[in-house]
């Protein structure tokens, strides 16, 4: 396993992990390009962000309204492409980046089988964005978890769609609203076809 992750706090907590062999931390963010970029860090601090878009919506959503968002740090910013350059294609990636999913899929050229990237309902508009990065094909399969637990038993997720469908599809769900009003937030999985 290779964990990239920029908040100082949450790298510690991966690095404390025993046995360390199969399990590299790269105290880094990812995005489109190798650079630099600034992380907008929240108090609840394991809530984290590069996307000022996101944070300006995250900023009105009720569960995050009363959260301090001040403090920001400098992190280095690797590409996916880069990782898979230097540790082989994993078979699957998670993506899990408040908002900078866009920017994450634009540094890889290509899919390992699986890939999963979370999404909020009130940045879905991202999600469009996101399906029509060039790391995806026409061949492609998507589906979606809904994630949200407010005021429900914790469950097994299970998928929302009853088939594997195109990101155009997927893309439509998005557009019409179908998926949004199951939950605040979820997974959008993708099965790539080699």
């Amino acid at each position: 396993v290779v964990a990239v992750e920029p908040n100082p706090d949450c790298a510690r907590t991966l690095e404390q992990i025993r046995p360390r062999r199969r399990l590299t931390v790269k105290r880094a963010a990812l995005g489109s390009s190798q650079s630099e970029g600034t992380l907008h860090v929240c108090d609840q601090n394991t809530l984290s962000t590069l996307s000022s878009e996101w944070l300006d919506t995250a900023k009105r959503m009720p569960e995050f309204a009363s959260k301090d968002w001040s403090q920001s740090i400098k992190v280095p910013i690797l590409t996916l492409d880069g990782l898979i350059a230097e540790y082989g294609t994993p078979q699957f990636i998670k993506i899990d980046v408040e908002g900078y999913e866009q920017a994450v899929l634009s540094g890889l050229s290509g899919l390992p089988k699986y890939l999963s990237f979370e999404y909020h309902r009130y940045f879905a508009t991202a999600v469009i964005a996101c399906i029509r990065e060039k790391c995806f094909s026409a061949d492609d399969e998507f589906n979606v978890i809904i994630d949200d637990q407010v005021d429900r038993k914790p469950q097994l997720p299970k998928f929302v769609l009853d088939r594997w469908v195109t990101g155009e599809e997927v893309g439509r769900q998005f557009e019409t609203g179908s998926i949004l009003g199951m939950g605040s937030y979820g997974e959008i999985f993708v099965r790539h076809k080699a």
